[in-house]
């Protein structure tokens, strides 16, 4: 149920309704199944890692533990976060609407919510890199044509 108290009174109350309980089961289902696979690729991206650093050895030590800890910093800094919060947002899903427990299904939709703003910032972030990017390439070449 939401309700607005600002001015003593409820505005408006909301009902999570057999259709909204379907729906949002099929969500925690599609949820869990991604964080599987997102699982899946993180090991994968791992394995990734110890085979780039075993063929970049070659270069030189120093290269491939720079690029190595690169990596995996990239790895872990991008994936862990938003799928434990995927995988949190849907088993809390299904536990709360399983059981009508409204605590447990506001702290699934509080992962939820805290999954998106982590991609939105990560988003915000990716948005000015390639900005800073672009502004440096121009600056560039307007320099190489002085």
């Amino acid at each position: 149920m939401i309700s607005d108290n600002r001015h003593g009174s409820d505005i408006f109350h909301l009902e999570i309704d057999e259709t909204a309980k379907a729906s949002m089961l099929e969500t925690a289902r599609w949820s869990k199944f991604l964080t599987i696979v997102f699982f899946i690729f993180f090991g994968l991206l791992i394995l990734g890692l110890v085979i780039v650093g075993v063929s970049i050895a070659s270069v030189g030590p120093n290269t491939s533990q720079a690029l190595g800890l690169l990596y995996g910093t990239i790895a872990i800094f991008l994936y862990v976060y938003p799928v434990y919060a995927l995988f949190r947002f849907s088993t809390l899903l299904k536990t709360g609407i399983r059981t009508a427990n409204q605590e447990i299904f506001n702290r699934a939709l509080n992962y939820q919510k805290n999954m998106f703003k982590y991609m939105g910032i990560l988003t915000i972030i990716g948005l000015v890199i390639y900005g800073l990017i672009l502004v440096l390439l121009l600056v560039g070449v307007a320099a190489s044509n002085l």
